[in-house]
């Protein structure tokens, strides 16, 4: 069976290695004040109550430090449910976050509900201050994308994504966002974006920037079209199916030369970077940043619109911070398989 192939039994480990982690976070909790956000998903929300028309209170709000929701099971739309759950279909590891018991549920429904979805977890708003989105913003967060057949035909997530989809949707003023409100766009698809466009598997994630009004970003060995669209430098690691990968992802808006960097680790793995995309390093690649939108943002939005097929993709432990030292560290010790015990003793039957 191929690593990206559907896991037909619910008792085949879906991260399909045979090492067993157990996470431990070993370092900055919550309460560091670098760490600007943090929610590790441990409440519940059903996927099947839609009893919060405004979004604004609900277990993610009330108890995830989150702005504003919309999905279909909060809000009653728009194509798309956000969720926690104890147990992902197909899938028989451990959680790897702190102390994890849940996750949180992206379910996006784009082809079986006619149309794009517009659903998000929502952090800031509109009339925050400019940078409750740091200019200098470090993210971490656990991602899974599930691709599972299920046997019985009840609980299929055979999850496939189109070339490209926002997925941290910043801003500085009312969305859709205007040009001059907005620095950066966070983007995950199937397509690598430049330098390479070299993945044809629409069962991959990976990750791209999108500067959204083409106007400061440009890769000059790119066709004009494709400038602004910058993706992974090193197609080594992205979004592996049926896999826990942590994500860190810096963006650098504080001046006006930009950043962009990203590093992926599978569970049991080691950091790869994957972007490298700095203004005055980077070869052949320049971001310039007018004078008036230096600076963060004053909310983002997590996903917003996704496209395609439909798919279920799983966060753990999702970080906003101001610094790489502020992250979450994690210490993943393998745990061998339990050995069989050698002092039994040899009872006859019947005494």
């Amino acid at each position: 069976m191929s690593a990206y192939e559907a896991i037909k039994s619910p008792t085949i480990r879906s991260t399909l290695l045979s090492l067993v982690a157990s996470v431990t976070l070993l370092a900055n909790a919550p309460a560091n004040a670098e760490l600007v956000f943090f929610d590790n998903f441990e409440y519940s929300v059903g996927r099947s109550n839609a009893s919060d028309p405004t979004g604004l209170n609900n277990p993610f709000t009330n108890q995830g430090g989150w702005d504003r929701v919309k999905a279909v099971n909060i809000t009653g739309s728009s194509r798309g449910y956000l969720y926690t759950v104890r147990e992902i279909p197909g899938y028989a590891g451990s959680f790897p976050g702190r102390n994890s018991n849940n996750v949180l549920a992206i379910e996006s429904r784009p082809a079986s509900m006619g149309g794009q979805t517009d659903f998000y977890l929502q952090f800031g708003d509109e009339n925050a201050p400019r940078g409750t989105v740091p200019a200098n913003v470090w993210f971490q967060f656990w991602i899974y994308s599930n691709r599972y057949d299920d046997p019985t035909n009840q609980n299929d997530q055979l999850s496939a994504y189109g070339g490209r989809f926002k997925f941290i949707y910043p801003c500085n003023g009312p969305y859709p966002c205007q040009q001059g409100q907005i620095n950066w766009l966070n983007t995950l698809g199937s397509t690598t974006g430049e330098p390479y466009w070299s993945n044809q598997d629409n069962r991959e994630l990976f990750m791209t920037t999108v500067d959204p009004y083409t106007n400061m970003i440009d890769y000059q060995l790119a066709p004009d079209w494709d400038q602004y669209k910058i993706g992974q430098t090193n197609v080594s690691e992205n979004i592996r199916p049926n896999r826990w990968t942590l994500v860190k992802i810096h963006y650098d808006t504080s001046t006006t030369s930009g950043a962009y960097e990203a590093w992926m680790k599978p569970l049991g793995g080691q950091w790869v970077k994957v972007a490298d995309w700095v203004n005055g390093q980077t070869p052949n690649f320049s971001w310039t940043i007018p004078a008036g939108s230096v600076g963060g943002h004053r909310v983002f939005r997590m996903p917003t619109t996704i496209d395609g097929p439909d798919s279920w993709i799983y966060l753990d432990d999702f970080a906003m911070a101001t610094t790489e030292d502020s992250l979450p560290v994690y210490d993943e010790r393998a745990v061998p398989p339990p050995s069989p015990p050698n002092n039994l003793t040899v009872v006859p039957r019947g005494n």
